[in-house]
């Protein structure tokens, strides 16, 4: 029986930017909820939305490399 080994994928310049563009609208209703939401979540909702601003700005960052 043959190994199969996967050896990633590469995303389209549409898929990035698509990617990216569905992660600031989310961020934006996280920004939303971390200010006029429950207190008590206010501080994660925070980190949350900076941890998926990273993986946007990843996605940007490559697209600006012409990756």
């Amino acid at each position: 029986m043959d190994e199969v080994v996967f050896e990633g994928r590469v995303k389209t310049r549409a898929e990035r930017l698509a990617n990216a563009l569905g992660i600031v609208v989310g961020a934006a209703k996280l920004i939303e909820r971390a200010r006029s939401g429950d207190p008590a979540e206010s501080d994660s909702n925070a980190r949350c939305t900076a941890q998926w601003l990273r993986v946007a700005a990843d996605d940007l960052d490559a697209l600006a490399k012409g990756e």
